[in-house]
């Protein structure tokens, strides 16, 4: 495997454990139906979220990380929003 291959897959690893960490906490929640994650809108616990990356990373490197997590967030289950459509 190549030296950006592993890269990016432990970006994506740590995006998608920051994510966990965003729902463990409450500042989201996945979707009963589907599995989507979805932001809670709980800006304090995305805080907390970011305090606790502070103790492994730096805090500009949680701060950053947590961002782009929120970033990958629905602000509604797109599974729920189409069901409805149909």
């Amino acid at each position: 495997m190549g030296a950006s291959k592993r890269l990016l897959e432990e970006q994506q690893e740590k995006l998608e454990r920051a994510v966990s960490m965003l729902i463990s906490h409450g500042a989201a929640k996945t979707c009963e139906n589907h599995g989507y994650a979805i932001d809670a809108e709980d800006g304090e616990a995305a805080d907390s979220v970011k305090e606790e990356l502070a103790n492994e990373m730096t805090a500009s490197e949680a701060e950053e990380l947590v961002d782009n997590a929120m970033a990958n967030l629905y602000w509604e289950c797109p599974g729920c929003v189409s069901n409805m459509k149909g």
